[in-house]
C-alpha cells in the first residue's frame, strides 16, 4: 500500500469507523455536568490543562509511511474533538486501500494493521492526556471488567441511561476535555455494528507484547527490590 498523508479535507464524509452524516460541534464547555459520575470515579475531577505536555517526544513510527504529525499536533493543542476525528480517518488509511474504498474498517484487517501504527497512535493519546486515553487504557478496562461489554462501556462512560443506551455522536454526548471525559473515554469507535472490532483492536499483537513487556519490567524492578531489601 503507498504511503498515504492525512489532510483535514481528506474522507471528510467519514465518522466513527462508518459513514455519518452529522458531526458533532466542538465542545467549549470545561465545566464537569454535576449529574454525571463514571464508572470509575469516587472523587470530582479538578481543573486539568486541555492538554498534557510530554516529557519527551513520542517517535511517529509507521510500517505504511503515515504520517501521524497532525494526530501529534491536534493533540499537543488539547483538540481531543479534532485528534479524535484525524484518529479515525488514520486507521481507515492504514488499514487498506479497501477500508479506504469503504469508509470503514471491517474486524478482519485490523490484524493487518502494523503494530508500530498502532501503538505511534496509542502513545500520542497516552502521551498527551498522561495516560487517560488511549487503547492501552481502554484495554486495561476492558480486561478488568473481564472482557464483559457491558461494564466495559459503562466504565468508559459509553453509554447513558438505565438502560445503557449508547451516547449520540450528533447531539454532543461523548467528552472531547481531560476534566470531563473518564479514564478510557477516547478514541472513540463505532460500537454499532457489535463488539468485534474494537475486540480486535484489544487482541491486537501490539498491545499483547507491550503488555507482556511491561509486566516482565514490573517483575524485574519488584526483585530488585527484594534485593535492596535484603540488605537492611
Amino acid at each position: 500500500m503507498s504511503a498515504r498523508v492525512l489532510t483535514t479535507n481528506k474522507h471528510a464524509h467519514r465518522y466513527a469507523l462508518a459513514k455519518r452524516t452529522n458531526a458533532p460541534s466542538r465542545r467549549t464547555t470545561v465545566a464537569r455536568r454535576p449529574s454525571r459520575v463514571c464508572a470509575e470515579e469516587t472523587t470530582t475531577a479538578t481543573a486539568t490543562p486541555k492538554a498534557v505536555k510530554p516529557e519527551q517526544e513520542v517517535e511517529l513510527k509507521s510500517g505504511v509511511g503515515f504520517d501521524y504529525a497532525p494526530l501529534r499536533d491536534a493533540l499537543a493543542e488539547g483538540d481531543f474533538y479534532k485528534a479524535d476525528q484525524i484518529h479515525r480517518e488514520a486507521l481507515i488509511t492504514v488499514a487498506g486501500e479497501e477500508a479506504e474504498e469503504r469508509g470503514w474498517v471491517y474486524f478482519t484487517e485490523v490484524r493487518t494493521i502494523p503494530k508500530e501504527d498502532l501503538l505511534t497512535m496509542d502513545n500520542l493519546w497516552s502521551a498527551y492526556s498522561d495516560g487517560k486515553f488511549g487503547f492501552s487504557e481502554q484495554r486495561r478496562i476492558w480486561l478488568k471488567n473481564n472482557k464483559r461489554w457491558e461494564k466495559f462501556y459503562k466504565a468508559i462512560d459509553w453509554v447513558t441511561g438505565e438502560n445503557n443506551n449508547y451516547r449520540k455522536w450528533a447531539t454532543k454526548e461523548y467528552f472531547y476535555t481531560l476534566d470531563e471525559a473518564c479514564e478510557g473515554h477516547l478514541p472513540l469507535t463505532n460500537a454499532l455494528r457489535g463488539t468485534n472490532l474494537l475486540e480486535e483492536i484489544m487482541l491486537h499483537p501490539a498491545f499483547e507484547e507491550a503488555a507482556e513487556k511491561a509486566g516482565k519490567k514490573k517483575s524485574s524492578l519488584m526483585g530488585n527490590f527484594g534485593q535492596v531489601k535484603k540488605l537492611f
